[in-house]
């Protein structure tokens, strides 16, 4: 991801692995590169609240309620406002559990909403001295986008040739000796006692989610399967 923003000012990213694999806590640390990045225009929807995925209509409607936009706003207006935000501030769009949505709308939902955005930033100029970035990330708990038909970039060649989304590499579990470099390395603020054998092992199995878990646990933090303490 870094790669990719330091070479486009333009990039769209897709998130994605088996449930409980540390999704929500990637996309923090990505979304979160940049200091910049947390004082410019960011924008968060979960297309698995309520519905809002199931339908272009309403996930347009939430979208818009997010950008505090009047319902009326067409998708043109729409990329002509995060244009002009854009030449002066880092604009920054998060869309949680795109799983929750049938592929042949995610496709569309793609082509509707980041097609005119991409082609709008392309032709607008930023401000002198300006290097803000327009960003966007997808997150898929299911690990179900891998699999789909859905066109996506997979290296970052491939976006040369079209805006598309690149698709990062699925999210593993932890391996022992990943483990064990950073219990090493952590060794000033973790409690002695965690044994990297014992977060690869059963019940835990390396999956990120339930390591982030037992670390904060062992080291007296609460965890609500979100950014912990």
């Amino acid at each position: 991801v870094q790669q990719v923003v330091e070479e486009n000012r333009v990039a769209a990213f897709v998130i994605h692995g088996p449930p409980e694999h540390g999704q929500r806590m990637l996309t923090h640390r990505l979304t979160h590169l940049k200091p910049e990045w947390e004082t410019g225009q960011r924008f968060v929807v979960d297309a698995g609240s309520n519905g809002v995925g199931k339908s272009s209509r309403a996930l347009w409607a939430q979208l818009k309620r997010k950008l505090q936009l009047p319902p009326s706003t067409t998708v043109e207006d729409l990329a002509t406002k995060v244009s002009r935000w854009w030449q002066t501030q880092d604009v920054v769009f998060i869309f949680h559990t795109i799983d929750y949505m049938p592929c042949h709308l995610l496709s569309a939902w793609i082509e509707e909403f980041w097609g005119p955005l991409v082609s709008m930033a392309h032709q607008a100029k930023p401000q002198a001295g300006r290097n803000t970035r327009l960003l966007l990330f997808l997150v898929d708990y299911a690990g179900e986008i891998s699999h789909s038909d859905l066109v996506l970039a997979r290296s970052p060649d491939d976006l040369r040739q079209a805006p598309r989304p690149l698709l990062l590499p699925a999210l593993k579990p932890f391996h022992e000796i990943e483990l064990e470099y950073w219990i090493v390395a952590a060794a000033e603020v973790v409690p002695g006692g965690l044994e990297a054998a014992d977060l690869v092992g059963e019940p835990i199995d390396g999956i990120p989610a339930l390591v982030y878990e037992k670390i904060c646990e062992h080291s007296g933090f609460s965890f609500e399967g979100e950014i912990a303490p």
